[in-house]
């Protein structure tokens, strides 16, 4: 063989194994990359000790956080939610007695990290004894409330066995939103994060 079709070869097979490496990283590592992107874990220490003192999830918790705030420590809603997990200051206060906080509430707490995960996961662990840990009750309460979420299981169209909710009514469009949301969330956060931002 002569030495300019040796080079030719070599000219060939250099750009094939490059591409063939690219694909690789296209299909084994961007596909991750891009989740971390799309669903970012922030303050994944404090969701964690949250999470652990609550008996919760943590990557539900990041999910609720995700979907309710974005991670924006300071978000107000339009009707007044505030903080990571958008807390209402109502329901903050009627949570504080049960806490046994020695100083008075303040609304402006759920700003703070601190303030929102406390109240939050609170609460969601106050629903999740509600509703004997149905998770799909759970996360469609912390959205619509809790006496919704019981009045829909007490219809055998949403919660055929009157315990765990299957279904949400077609009138709760935004409820339903929700729930998908946070439920996409839920899934990208435990495959993602639970063997490293978690453990």
């Amino acid at each position: 063989m002569s030495k300019g079709k040796k080079r030719s070869g070599k000219r060939i097979f250099l750009p094939l194994a490059l591409l063939f490496v690219l694909a690789i990283l296209f299909v084994c590592v961007l596909p991750d990359a891009l989740e971390r992107v799309n669903y970012p874990v922030r303050y994944a220490e404090w969701i964690e000790e949250f999470a652990e003192d609550y008996g919760l999830d943590p990557a539900l918790v990041a999910a609720i956080v995700y979907t309710e705030s974005g991670y924006d420590v300071n978000a107000t809603s339009a009707v007044g939610a505030r903080g990571l997990m958008q807390v209402m200051p109502s329901t903050a206060e009627w949570i504080h007695p049960k806490l046994k906080k020695p100083y008075p509430f303040d609304a402006d707490v759920l700003y703070t990290v601190d303030g929102a995960l406390t109240y939050g996961c609170w609460y969601l662990d106050f629903l999740s004894d509600l509703f004997d840990g149905d998770p799909l009750s759970v996360i469609a309460a912390y959205h619509a409330g809790q006496g919704k979420v019981q009045s829909w299981r007490k219809d055998t169209a949403c919660a055929p066995d009157g315990v765990h909710l299957t279904n949400i009514p077609e009138g709760a469009k935004a409820t339903r939103h929700y729930v998908e949301k946070v439920n996409k969330a839920y899934e990208y956060y435990t495959k993602i994060y639970h063997a490293d931002a978690f453990q």
